[in-house]
Formats: C-alpha cells, sequence, structure tokens
C-alpha cells in the first residue's frame, strides 16, 4: 500500500485528520533533513552516533508530535466524544464494538459482551434498550450481519467513520425490523 500513488492522503482520509495532518509532513521532512545531515557531518567513523542520534529524534518526534496528534483517531477517543455528544445524558448500549470504545466511553455505557456474536449483541441490546427507550441508545458498528437495522433512517444518527468502519447510534424506532428472537440464532 505505501508504494500506490495517493497514499498520504488515502491515510489522512481514513483518520478523519484534518489541518494537523500537515504538521505530520513537516515534521518527517525534518527528521529527514537531520537524519540525512547527521549522516553527512558524522561520516563513517561516527557512524552509530548518526544512528543514535537519528533513531532517539525520530523517536522523540513520534512521542510528542506525531502521537497526540493521531491519538484521537487511533484509540476512538474522537468516536467515543462525538457519540456521548450526540447521545446527551442517555446512557450508550455498545453493539459489534472494539475494546477501544469502552476504554475511551465518556459517561454511562453498558455492553452485551466482547466475544458473543454480533446478532446476539444486538439483539441483547434491544431487549436492554426497550426497557428504558427513552434514555437508552445503542451505538453500533455498521455490518452486513446487522442489516436488519434501518441505518440512515429515523432514528439513526451517523457517527462517521473512525478506524475504517462506520459507527451510528440508533434508537428504538431503527431496529423495529430485527427480531431478538430469530437474531439469537444467528452465528
Amino acid at each position: 500500500e505505501f508504494g500506490k500513488a495517493g497514499f498520504a492522503k488515502d491515510l489522512v482520509a481514513e483518520r478523519g485528520l484534518g489541518a494537523e495532518a500537515r504538521w505530520l509532513w513537516h515534521m518527517l521532512t525534518a527528521c529527514g533533513a537531520v537524519m540525512l545531515l547527521t549522516a553527512l557531518i558524522g561520516g563513517s567513523r561516527r557512524i552509530l552516533h548518526s544512528t543514535a542520534l537519528s533513531l532517539g529524534l525520530l523517536w522523540l518526534s513520534y512521542g510528542f508530535l506525531v502521537h497526540p496528534i493521531l491519538d484521537a483517531s487511533s484509540s476512538g477517543q474522537a468516536l467515543m466524544e462525538r457519540a456521548r455528544e450526540r447521545a446527551g445524558g442517555q446512557e450508550i448500549g455498545l453493539v459489534a464494538w472494539k475494546e477501544q470504545n469502552l476504554l475511551q466511553a465518556q459517561g454511562p455505557v453498558a455492553d452485551f459482551g466482547y466475544r458473543k456474536p454480533d446478532p446476539l449483541q444486538l439483539a441483547l441490546a434491544i431487549e436492554w434498550m426497550q426497557r428504558a427507550p427513552q434514555t437508552r441508545v445503542l451505538m453500533v458498528m455498521q455490518s452486513p450481519k446487522l442489516s436488519c437495522i434501518d441505518f440512515g433512517g429515523p432514528g439513526s444518527i451517523n457517527l462517521e467513520r473512525a478506524n475504517r468502519r462506520s459507527w451510528w447510534l440508533v434508537e428504538e424506532r431503527a431496529v423495529q425490523r430485527c427480531n431478538p428472537a430469530i437474531l439469537s440464532l444467528q452465528p
């Protein structure tokens, strides 16, 4: 993938980065220039010193500049902030979720088993949501296994893409076509 044209543009789009991505490329260019300069100045006699300095610079640059910029998109932090903002005070039930979603969750959340199949998670989540539909909403990763959900219809809010996946907040009316009894039988 690195050799294809537009790799950088695809990376920025997948991670949902904005203008801050420009600084990443500037930082990489500056690191490369300093690495080249240390190699030229150090010569063959100081190759270990040049290499150590270059790797140290790269490591520190990543830790202090790159990681803070990529953290929100890599860790699920931005997604969970958007979900909490859109859900307001409602409790969020996680369906077809990833570990990072629970780790970055803000406010009250419920899960229905990390290792359980997605349809079974949805069946349990629907029953949970129906016990208090005014105060509960589901955050769902869009998946062919969950095609009974009316993604994009009434009662669904697109949380956009994060980590190359589409995420939605869905209310009870968006899962009306879903039958929990049938879902719990699906693998």
